[in-house]
């Protein structure tokens, strides 16, 4: 899963990998909280090319990502508020858009691809 990567030393921030790319954040950092790993939910999925929009009367966050549509609530526990960005825990984010993800711990690496 490493192939092609040249990952960065550890630091206090995980990095994160999609299909071989370091991905730059701009609508807040990466994070670690109780031994997860959260990615600011709009960065991350205008990175994987995803569409992102907010239903205000539902109070849900809806991702369509490859033709599937994705519903977050606000109140969902994978999803945490910080500073005012919504962030979803990594796992459930590949387990939802169907991606391969991979830790490494070593480098405190998140490394995420969808399998071409």
């Amino acid at each position: 899963a490493t192939e092609g990567i040249e990952l960065l030393p550890a630091s206090l921030e995980p990095q994160i990998w999609v299909n071989k790319r370091l991905v730059e954040f701009t609508d807040g950092k990466p994070f670690f909280y109780k031994y997860r790993t959260y990615l600011p939910l709009s960065d991350i999925c205008e990175k994987l090319g995803a569409e992102i929009s907010y239903d205000p009367v539902k109070q849900m966050y809806i991702v369509v990502y490859k033709g599937k549509t994705i519903e977050y609530s606000t109140s969902s526990d994978m999803l945490i508020d910080k500073n005012g960005t919504l962030n979803i825990h990594v796992r459930q984010l590949a387990k939802d858009f169907n991606l391969f993800l991979t830790w490494v711990e070593e480098y405190k690496a998140v490394i995420l691809h969808d399998g071409k």
